[in-house]
């Protein structure tokens, strides 16, 4: 099996942006956003089934996280122009996108903006807009809730407090991992996990510190500068009935405002249910 390599790519503004590129080079393109506290690792669970598929898998690291550079005071719709940058400098004309928990916002950003450019898009457990009823109360992660409702005197405090998960020992993250994620599902998917494979994508996610993990959640909180109303590609947003991260109420509530979109709900599934359905996610989205 051929390794994930990564990918920089020089923006106009002089950042650069990185992008793990799972499956085959010469694949059909599938753009995919990563979770919070998260980064372009979380999804290399699939890059063997992208070879297997004949796909080309690309994650890029947001704007502070990972191997991409920092961008203060970004909006969802600032990542959506990185993107733009990144399909035109890789020649690729229109792709499907797959956006889980955090990164659902962000994938919506990109089919609202990138219009005929984002083909389908699929959600997982998606982070709903903050105007949804008790949004913020109902994430079942404490650290989302703190991020989110935090004032901004706080903020140099909270973001050395999330560096420090970068140091600690790896096992002991694994372990906090179990009790955080809240449903039994989760709880299998994360203890079948490596210690290596359940811990890189949080630890990478804070290889530059706390501040572009702390700008994921704040571009969350500012206006999106779009309506889900006027997404027209078909949408799916799937869920896990066992969901303790995200609301299932917020993905119905999205889903009415989508004008083609559907809730597949999975049962006996937790957050992260993208383990056990990336098969299916993909089969629909490349059909």
């Amino acid at each position: 099996m051929t390794d994930p390599i990564d990918l920089i790519v020089s923006l106009p503004d002089g950042r650069k942006i990185g992008c793990a590129e799972y499956g085959k080079t010469s694949g059909n393109p599938v753009l995919y956003f990563h979770g919070g506290l998260s980064s372009r690792l979380d999804i290399a669970f699939a890059h063997q089934l992208c070879i297997d598929r004949n796909i080309r898998l690309l994650a890029p690291d947001r704007p502070g996280i990972g191997i991409s550079d920092r961008k203060v005071g970004r909006t969802l719709l600032d990542n959506v122009e990185d993107m733009r940058h990144l399909l035109d400098t890789l020649d690729i004309k229109s792709l499907p996108v797959i956006g889980w928990s955090v990164g659902g916002p962000y994938a919506f950003a990109a089919a609202s903006a990138l219009g005929d450019r984002i083909s389908r898009l699929v959600t997982v457990g998606s982070a709903p807009p903050l105007d949804y009823p008790d949004a913020v109360k109902e994430l079942g992660l404490l650290i989302d809730r703190i991020i989110l409702t935090a004032p901004d005197s706080l903020r140099p405090a909270l973001s050395f407090f999330i560096s420090v998960v970068g140091y600690v020992p790896r096992p002991l993250l694994k372990m906090q991992m179990l009790l955080e994620v809240g449903s039994k599902p989760d709880r299998e998917i994360v203890k079948a996990m490596s210690v290596a494979d359940a811990t890189d994508f949080i630890v990478e996610s804070v290889r530059q510190g706390g501040d572009g993990i702390l700008d994921d959640y704040n571009a969350l909180k500012l206006p999106w500068g779009f309506d889900l109303k006027d997404i027209k590609q078909n949408v799916q947003l799937w869920h896990g009935d066992q969901d303790a991260l995200c609301p299932a109420a917020a993905q119905t509530f999205m889903a009415g405002l989508l004008p083609a979109a559907t809730v597949v709900n999975v049962p006996q599934e937790g957050h992260f249910l993208l383990h056990k359905k990336i098969s299916e996610v993909l089969d629909w989205l490349t059909a």
